[in-house]
């Protein structure tokens, strides 16, 4: 063997020994990548070693949720995973809102998950950081951190990016600002209506960044859109359906687009036929001046607008919807609720009933946590994921976070 054979041989070996460390990770490496993965930063000496003990032990989920109480999960990870869900581009870099506030409240809490569909719930920063306000709008008590209003979001800004003294955090001396406003600890779980003065709250989807993406022109089918394609990872190429019936498109679809009826019959009313019918639940919301409205004695104008496209569609009267999906080619998406039913709330609560939800949130906490998306061959243990996430309604996101973390796959085994 000459020199040149012997380095290729030398550089192969170590090759393959490197793949064999990589393959085969110790406790360790295990937990280095647990954390990083659940967190993005590296653990503390202290908490790799108590993660590493749990390891060994046979107890990584414990490793796991001791890495999920790290603030940088809170902080960051959750932040930019949820940032995506709330704006139409699916842009990861808009500021912290109560739509992503509230998630990630729901999930320190360990409340249900599928009340982030529903629930009358609002995560706000904790009122002692908070300005309060005469009844003029002026400041009358100066704070940390701008108040909760219906036209801003710069509570939410002031909460993700103003600095305190861990010491005192009514101390407002700008030296002595040295730490930031950790979500874990300083988020404060309210009640929506009471907050917001609208009494059909439906979780995020009634949320002010809710509102800013998804009713603010339009004609609210973005609304339902969204909520399918944040919460049950199905958007409309994948929903449409045109064996479904078009009584309830409403009066802006162009029946003979082009000239040609056949083009609605075999296209429009695909996407059209279930989204309208779905899309009245938000009949009294509107996005109006950098406002969230609701106006429960009035449909929203925009809903009956170029009524005159096709005059014979449908008028919509009301908040009420109706599920034609629950038959045709989406009965697979596993539809446990109602069928129908009036307004956000209602809506909320049947998407969070399905099948899908849960699937939808196991593939989702899979790829975050994985950083890759599941292939074909991982598709039962996808299913039983979602299963043990609904088991008993708990829908915990920690829990489900935890059992991703301790996947081998994500874990290296």
């Amino acid at each position: 063997m000459n020199r040149n054979q012997w380095l290729c041989s030398a550089v192969a070996v170590v090759g393959l020994l490197a793949l064999a460390q990589n393959s085969i990770a110790g406790p360790m490496d295990q937990a280095k990548r647990m954390h990083d993965h659940l967190t993005g930063v590296p653990p503390s000496e202290a908490v790799l070693q108590q993660m590493v003990a749990y390891i060994k032990n046979g107890s990584a989920k414990n490793a796991a949720l001791l890495a999920i109480d790290n603030d940088y999960f809170y902080d960051v990870m959750l932040p930019n995973w949820f940032s995506t869900w709330t704006n139409v581009a699916l842009d990861p870099h808009v500021d912290l809102n109560d739509y992503s506030a509230t998630a990630i409240g729901l999930i320190r809490d360990d409340i249900g998950f599928d009340q982030v569909l529903y629930g009358d719930v609002l995560y706000t920063g904790n009122d002692a950081l908070v300005s309060s306000l005469n009844a003029n709008g002026s400041v009358a008590v100066k704070r940390q951190i701008a108040p909760y209003l219906n036209t801003s979001n710069q509570h939410y800004i002031d909460l993700q990016n103003v600095r305190i003294n861990p010491a005192d955090i009514t101390d407002t001396t700008s030296a002595a600002r040295i730490m930031r406003i950790h979500l874990k600890q300083f988020l404060v779980k309210k009640q929506q209506s009471a907050v917001t003065g609208i009494s059909d709250t439906a979780g995020v989807l009634t949320t002010r960044a809710a509102g800013l993406a998804y009713f603010s022109a339009g004609t609210n089918r973005r609304e339902a859109r969204f909520a399918f394609k944040n919460f049950l990872c199905m958007d409309m190429p994948q929903l449409q359906d045109t064996s479904r019936p078009d009584f309830r498109v409403r009066r802006d679809v162009d029946r003979m687009p082009g000239g040609d009826s056949r083009t609605f019959k075999q296209t429009c009313v695909g996407c059209h036929g279930g989204m309208d019918a779905l899309a009245g639940a938000f009949a009294h919301f509107d996005f109006v001046n950098n406002q969230l409205m609701y106006t429960p004695s009035a449909v929203q104008a925009k809903y009956n607008k170029n009524n005159t496209v096709f005059p014979g569609g449908f008028v919509t009267i009301d908040d009420s919807w109706l599920n034609l999906w629950i038959a045709g080619a989406n009965s697979a998406l596993g539809w446990n609720g109602n069928g129908s039913g009036n307004g956000a709330r209602q809506f909320g609560k049947m998407i969070s009933q399905t099948d899908q939800f849960s699937y939808c949130m196991a593939k989702r906490v899979f790829n975050r946590v994985c950083l890759r998306d599941p292939v074909t061959a991982e598709e039962d243990q996808i299913r039983r994921l979602a299963g043990d996430f609904a088991a008993n309604g708990r829908f915990s996101m920690k829990d489900l976070f935890a059992a991703v973390a301790t996947l081998p796959q994500c874990m290296g085994d």
